[in-house]
């Protein structure tokens, strides 16, 4: 058994791990902000309204900013 390949094989595992992880608040982000916006469409005009606009806006953003990361880490990954 070769201690390298063992550690290879943990450093795996544990990236996968947290990339899972990444996708979950990734996936969550923006389908709350989607979810969000949505609902805007159809409420009155009200500051309120505008606020959360923003906000759901902001988590898309930040959505795709985590996976556009994710996506990046797979390729560093999948080229060595």
């Amino acid at each position: 058994m070769n201690l390298g390949n063992e550690i290879i094989n943990i450093r795996k595992e544990r990236m996968m791990g947290r990339l899972k992880r990444v996708r979950k608040f990734e996936a969550m982000g923006t389908g709350g902000g989607v979810g969000m916006l949505a609902s805007c469409l159809f409420a009155p005009d009200s500051e309120m309204r505008s606020i959360i606009i923003v906000v759901a806006v902001c988590l898309i953003l930040g959505g795709w900013y985590l996976q556009s990361k994710r996506e990046k880490e797979m390729l560093k990954y999948l080229e060595s």
